[in-house]
């Protein structure tokens, strides 16, 4: 695995945090634009970082990771990235009127929406990166 620029076109959490992953442990200087800076991300990145990692610019958009040769175990607290976790659960929970799991279960929908209806239901009229 080699470090590249990699431009992102919309600020995804799960792509940011596998890139992330991938660009700890690739040879050389890897840049991410356009990276999403959710709690999420920036705690991978301070885990990462506590584990031996080389990144810059965490919790902005742009992510600078040179590669390591490997990473140590991490033997940090974890309650700020389960409570970050388990504030997300809850809101989407409340989005469903759920207050338990089992609830979640029941009330829970899935929509299917058309491309048209996706597009407009992102940001629009404001320039993005």
């Amino acid at each position: 695995l080699k470090g590249a620029e990699v431009v992102l076109t919309e600020f995804s959490p799960t792509a940011s945090e596998a890139l992330m992953m991938a660009a700890v442990l690739a040879k050389g200087k890897t840049i991410i634009k356009g990276a999403a800076s959710e709690t999420s991300v920036q705690n991978l990145g301070k885990m990462l970082l506590a584990m031996g990692a080389n990144i810059k610019g965490n919790g902005t958009h742009v992510l600078e990771i040179e590669g390591v040769e490997s990473l140590v175990p991490y033997k940090g607290p974890v309650n700020e990235i389960l409570y970050s976790y388990i504030k997300g659960l809850r809101s989407g929970m409340s989005y469903c009127n759920a207050q338990t799991i089992p609830e979640l279960w029941k009330n829970a929908r899935f929509t299917k929406i058309t491309e048209a209806g996706f597009r407009e239901s992102k940001s629009h009229n404001i320039e993005e990166l």
